[in-house]
């Protein structure tokens, strides 16, 4: 069957509009007008789930999705022209903004599980998007997803990277505040080899500055570069400043990458490192690879001579702000040991809240195949092996099939990797796959990645109040990139 690619929870509602509240007109002429509809804060914040636990709270279809990523407050959901913030608990809309006829241009133009639409802060306070402006031009909106509202709209260049802290965003090489738009600084640039271009309506030059990292950065520090310093893209190396002193660089090394596309993740302000043990040991290991590939009788096919290196969670906003990691430094900069690994899950990561490892050298299993390793949770700093840990980093996704009376059914389920029960989600016969490749096995649980969500027609991520079970529909067309339709499902609280 043709590969169904999985935009993370990428999702539209087949649900009413709210009221129009407001009529927004943006500075620039060059994109249709927003309607927004906002919303009180709610008056509590709900947590991420810590394990895969709950009751099916609610469940709807989605039309033409495009995005969804967790917000501080719940998912929030992107469609064509439309982003909407969703009540974790009921599924109902809290707050929407839409753009009709508008078209929102992808932030991260990587192709994995669809385009990335959404970028959120590392606490989910604001979700950065992008509207296609024509000729290069992009405007770049900050929404509050808390309530909807539009903090900071600014004109961008569709090629600059994107990053956003707590406080910030670096659009390009220019620093704004999240909080209203205002400039903060530019970044240094001795060499003049930035590029920028001033837009139709003379707005101000726009850099289309690509710094090497789109997304989450930290809580208080952006990477303003970034480089894959082993020739087989297992680590990079970055260069990191605070958000108040684009001045103040530090350079930390050994970063770990996911093999599927050669990035690293950034969650909750950590990120995945080797040791200075690993490290000596990876760079001996690529050293012994090359030299055997120097030799006439060399195995051309062999990709890498790496075993598992000893890795560590680290805290990039606490050592871009001087600290260093020794016992003098703030508590915050302390590595935590994560175990033997080559590797991090950036896809899983990103979607579970946690740092994943993967943990097999990659000569043994390929990018196709990943082996979850250690599990990182920044909320507690500390580190589970794969088989104790409750949460969805380490959980198998898939379908688990029965025959009863000649009908092939079966449930989607979550089953997390410390054995406990996890959430299950009846399925009718037909619905997500055919019958013959539900008997065949072929979308069994697996550990969620890159390739298995391109590929599965279940996926699941977290967000505050809710495990969203994400259900792409059979469609016999073969054409599923993004998907047409799928169906969301929300699990809440703690099993009866």
């Amino acid at each position: 069957p043709a590969p169904r690619a999985l935009a993370v929870g990428a999702v539209g509602f087949l649900v009413p509009v709210l009221a129009c509240t407001a009529l927004a007109v943006l500075p620039s002429a060059l994109v249709r007008p927003a309607i927004s509809t906002t919303a009180p804060a709610p008056a509590e914040i709900p947590a991420r789930p810590e394990t895969v636990s709950g009751e099916l709270a609610w469940t709807r279809l989605a039309e033409s999705p495009l995005d969804v990523v967790a917000g501080e407050a719940g998912p929030v959901v992107v469609q064509s022209g439309a982003v909407r913030g969703l009540d974790p608990a009921t599924g109902a809309v809290r707050w929407s903004y839409e753009r009709p006829g508008a078209t929102l241009a992808a932030v991260d133009r990587a192709d994995l599980l669809g385009q990335r639409y959404l970028i959120t802060s590392p606490d989910g306070r604001y979700a950065a998007l992008r509207i296609d402006a024509g000729w290069q031009w992009v405007l770049t909106v900050v929404l509050d997803t808390r309530t909807g509202e539009v903090t900071a709209e600014r004109p961008s260049h569709e090629n600059a990277s994107l990053q956003l802290t707590d406080t910030a965003a670096l659009d390009g090489d220019r620093a704004f505040s999240l909080a209203d738009g205002h400039d903060l600084w530019t970044l240094p640039d001795p060499d003049g080899k930035r590029t920028s271009l001033r837009n139709a309506q003379d707005e101000g030059p726009v850099s289309s500055a690509d710094l090497g990292h789109t997304g989450q950065a930290g809580h208080s520090a952006f990477v303003v570069r970034a480089w894959a310093a082993d020739p087989h893209g297992s680590w990079d190396d970055l260069i990191l400043i605070p958000d108040a002193d684009p001045t103040a660089t530090t350079r930390i090394d050994h970063v770990l990458t996911d093999p599927t596309d050669g990035r690293f993740a950034v969650v909750d302000g950590w990120t995945a490192q080797l040791t200075e043990d690993g490290a000596r040991a990876a760079e001996a290991d690529i050293a012994a690879l090359e030299e055997a590939r120097g030799k006439p009788d060399a195995d051309a096919s062999a990709d890498t001579a790496a075993s598992d290196w000893q890795t560590q969670a680290i805290d990039i906003d606490a050592l871009a702000a001087g600290g260093d990691g020794s016992a003098a430094s703030a508590a915050p900069a302390q590595p935590v040991p994560m175990g033997a690994g080559n590797g991090v899950d950036r896809w899983t990561s990103l979607i579970s809240g946690e740092l994943r490892l993967l943990a097999e050298s990659r000569s043994g299993s390929g990018p196709d195949a990943p082996t979850a390793g250690a599990v990182f949770d920044p909320t507690t700093r500390s580190a589970l092996a794969p088989d104790a840990d409750p949460g969805l980093a380490s959980a198998e996704v898939g379908i688990e099939t029965a025959v009863q009376h000649g009908n092939t059914g079966g449930s989607a389920v979550v089953r997390p990797g410390d054995g406990s029960a996890g959430i299950t989600m009846p399925i009718d016969d037909g619905s997500l796959a055919r019958p013959s490749e539900m008997l065949d096995g072929e979308y069994r649980p697996v550990p969620q990645s890159r390739v298995t969500l391109e590929s599965s027609n279940v996926a699941a991520m977290s967000v505050p109040g809710a495990t969203l079970l994400i259900l792409t529909p059979f469609d016999d067309s073969g054409s599923s990139h993004p998907p047409s339709l799928i169906r969301l499902c929300a699990f809440t609280g703690a099993p009866s």
